[in-house]
């Protein structure tokens, strides 16, 4: 889901912007509670599915109900219903840039578009036995059948599959996820993921019950098995040879995590049933043990989602609050330039999202002019000095961000 969704993103990003038009000069990047962007859901979030646009579907499965949040954080006050006896285990995103909620059982998928129209992925009825659903990078929907031991699929085309990978007798696989490179991981009821392919079925346990004897939750990225387990205190990464590579606990005191959520880029976030607390550990600590980040939210964290730019949804005491990744200008120190001579640079961000930049203070030399658009300076110099001026990078869905830059023109 999450490649899919970076691809939806930065398809978006492209038109007109400077976002994502060169690689950051740094990996790691803070991150900021967004204020401004808060929606109150009356609506339990038993699924939180973030959309490509930077809103939010929050279902609620006791009401079946489900709220839109736009990508401001505005309610909005029209509400979903969900199709009788549907109960929603999972959202992820398809090769429409469409929301799929998987119904457990045989209650059946619905799409949601962005402008507001349902569709039926799958009719309820279907014999599907889905327990959960996960997404690949091509919009391939793979999903569990714990009854049937096996793992269905619907392609990107809609075609159907109930048997797209056949389990060992005794099989019962319940959760899923698939990694940055499309590799599908199942969790057994036993406690034991296993890697999975069409043509093999499983391949090999890749972690057995006799080392993960609660498992809550795991996430699987192109590099690493993120496996969250009370029992063993914490977190646990393992490389995709099995080896234990680290255990990430919360500090001493807190409640050991039930809930993580993993980026291909690294940025692990946690949270422990009835705390407040949302916890990062960063991609700039790769062997860090506990979190070094926190964000304390007014009531208990009760579910947390992520996109693949690293924006964070999470939701305590029914508001639905967003935790954005800080993304930079750069270059910081702009070319050289000399009087009279035809001048053009260009600045760039790594803002997931669609940008505009503006001259938020200072003054340009005198004879360039910035395209807010596209972050060129160009023009004909026509005084030498140092100038100094401040820009703001804005794409309206995040934060934005004001740097200090320096050009020199020379005589």
């Amino acid at each position: 889901m999450r490649r899919l969704l970076c691809a939806l993103l930065a398809a978006a990003a492209v038109v007109g912007g400077a976002a994502l038009t060169a690689p950051s000069p740094a990996d790691a990047r803070g991150f900021d509670l967004d204020t401004t962007w808060s929606g109150f859901v009356d609506e339990r979030a038993d699924v939180l599915a973030p959309t490509p646009w930077g809103g939010a579907y929050v279902v609620d499965n006791t009401r079946g109900l489900i709220r839109t949040i736009d990508e401001h954080g505005v309610v909005s006050p029209n509400i979903r219903t969900l199709p009788p006896g549907m109960i929603v285990s999972d959202a992820v995103t398809d090769g429409y840039g469409d929301t799929v909620l998987c119904g457990q059982g045989n209650s059946g998928m619905i799409a949601i578009s962005r402008d507001g129209r349902q569709r039926d992925v799958v009719p309820r009825g279907t014999g599907l036995g889905l327990a959960h659903c996960a997404v690949d990078s091509r919009g391939n929907i793979v999903f569990t059948r714990p009854d049937a031991g096996a793992l269905g699929r619907i392609d990107r085309f809609g075609s159907l599959d109930l048997w797209w990978a056949s389990l060992p007798t005794g099989w019962e696989p319940l959760q899923i996820s698939i990694a940055g490179d499309d590799s599908v991981y199942t969790w057994d009821r036993t406690n034991t993921i296993s890697l999975v392919t069409q043509s093999q079925g499983v391949i090999y346990p890749f972690i057995t019950s006799a080392h993960d004897t609660c498992a809550w939750d795991f996430d699987a990225t192109s590099s690493a098995l993120y496996v969250t387990d009370p029992c063993r205190g914490g977190v646990l990464q393992y490389n995709l040879g099995g080896a234990l590579v680290r255990t990430i606990s919360l500090p001493a005191g807190s409640p050991q995590p039930t809930e993580a959520a993993i980026s291909d880029q690294g940025n692990l976030f946690l949270r422990a049933s009835g705390t407040p607390t949302v916890w990062q550990v960063p991609s700039s600590e790769p062997l860090a043990t506990e979190p070094t980040v926190r964000w304390d939210l007014a009531g208990k964290v009760t579910r947390m989602a992520l996109l693949p730019n690293d924006t964070l949804y999470a939701q305590a005491a029914g508001y639905l609050h967003r935790i954005d990744p800080v993304f930079d200008i750069w270059p910081d120190t702009g070319a050289a330039a000399s009087v009279s001579a035809p001048y053009t640079d260009r600045y760039f961000t790594d803002s997931p999202f669609w940008v505009t930049l503006s001259v938020s203070g200072g003054a340009l030399p005198p004879g360039l002019t910035l395209d807010g658009p596209t972050g060129i300076l160009s023009g004909t110099p026509t005084r030498a000095g140092t100038y100094t001026f401040d820009l703001t990078a804005d794409n309206v869905k995040t934060k934005p961000i004001t740097k200090t830059f320096t050009v020199v023109v020379n005589p």
